[in-house]
């Protein structure tokens, strides 16, 4: 896999977005996508065969899953699109309340998180992982919390776990210990308030600390 500690980020701007939401209407996220990258046209699907057809023909900058339980359909619908396009850019949209399925959207490929507030009529943050915003003079969509601090080693070892390492790969990597690898990655959780890998590159995303 590539360095991606070595790759710029190139910024490109989103001008087609698809969302599709198997929990129900898609509207108040439809609107809240609109002010959030306002120049993005906003296609809904109306289920998945829909989805896929419209994802196909368009190829949209960016597709918006919902995402409400780790079982639920969003899942297989994000894998089933990134065995069409592996590359394309797909969100996760959920609530705060719906973690452990948005780190299992992350899991299963997604590239970014949609986090509405809980009635779902407001954005508290959408997360585009480094390569992606809405224009391109803008300011990024997310940013990384006030106090947090990432030393130089701990982001080398979130953006191992971005690329799918293992710690005995990446301590292979860094030159050093297994344990020191682990002992990076407590500390790295702690500071990230994630409690396992998957959701520790789910939030080095939405804080852009990672591709």
């Amino acid at each position: 896999m590539r360095d991606r500690a070595a790759m710029d980020p190139v910024w490109r701007p989103v001008v087609r977005v698809l969302l599709w939401d198997g929990a129900g209407p898609v509207a108040s996220i439809a609107t809240v996508i609109a002010r959030s990258i306002p120049t993005a046209a906003v296609d809904l699907a109306v289920d998945v065969d829909d989805l896929v057809r419209r994802f196909v023909d368009s190829a949209p900058d960016m597709v918006f899953i919902g995402i409400r339980q780790p079982g639920g359909p969003g899942l297989p619908v994000i894998q089933r699109l990134l065995q069409v396009r592996p590359t394309a850019r797909i969100v996760a949209v959920g609530t705060r309340g719906d973690a452990n399925a948005m780190s299992a959207a992350i899991a299963a490929g997604a590239r970014g998180l949609a986090v509405l507030d809980h009635d779902g009529t407001d954005a508290l943050s959408i997360g585009s992982p480094g390569g992606w915003r809405a224009d391109h003079t803008g300011p990024p969509l997310t940013q990384r919390p006030g106090g947090l601090s990432v030393t130089e080693r701990e982001l080398q070892i979130l953006r191992g776990m971005s690329d799918g390492y293992s710690n005995i790969e990446i301590a292979k990597q860094l030159f050093v210990s297994e344990d020191t690898v682990k002992t990076h990655a407590r500390r790295l959780f702690r500071k990230l308030g994630a409690h396992d890998r998957a959701h520790a590159v789910a939030l080095g995303m939405r804080f852009e600390l990672v591709a």
